[in-house]
């Protein structure tokens, strides 16, 4: 099997997955990325004496950052873009503003229980109270 076919069957099997599947991948991508980039940062400043004070605080800072993780862009966290994802406003009108995105994951605190909520209900608790919600891109946006 050449690596074209590989690529070709994983583009498949993902564009047939349940939006509620994606949303979970993509949580799991960000879990991912957000591990490495601590380890990097850990490693970086474990190396640079003068940063070696900040180094009890990585966990801290990798934790602000992931809250932040829909903030970097319009579309939402690394794993959303990947996945072709976007946080949109319930009624489609228009995408989600910086403030909601923020509150929004101010819950990930809390993430076994949402994670919960989400799998019973299909809907994360801040994208119900903040009327927000992740679809694929293209399917109902401006």
């Amino acid at each position: 099997m050449t690596d074209n076919s590989i690529n070709k069957e994983l583009i498949t099997k993902i564009s047939s997955m349940s939006i509620l599947s994606k949303r979970l991948l993509a949580f799991l991508i960000d879990l991912l990325f957000f591990g490495f980039l601590s380890g990097l940062i850990s490693f970086i400043f474990d190396k640079i004496s003068s940063l070696n004070i900040l180094n009890d605080y990585v966990i801290y800072i990798v934790i602000l950052i992931f809250i932040c993780r829909d903030l970097f862009s319009v579309k939402g966290s690394v794993g959303k873009k990947m996945l072709n994802l976007q946080i949109m406003n319930k009624n489609r009108s228009t995408k989600s503003n910086f403030i909601k995105r923020f509150l929004r994951n101010l819950t990930t605190i809390i993430w076994p229980i949402e994670l919960i909520v989400l799998v019973i209900l299909k809907e994360r608790i801040s994208d119900k109270f903040l009327g927000l919600e992740v679809i694929e891109e293209g399917s109902g946006s401006n």
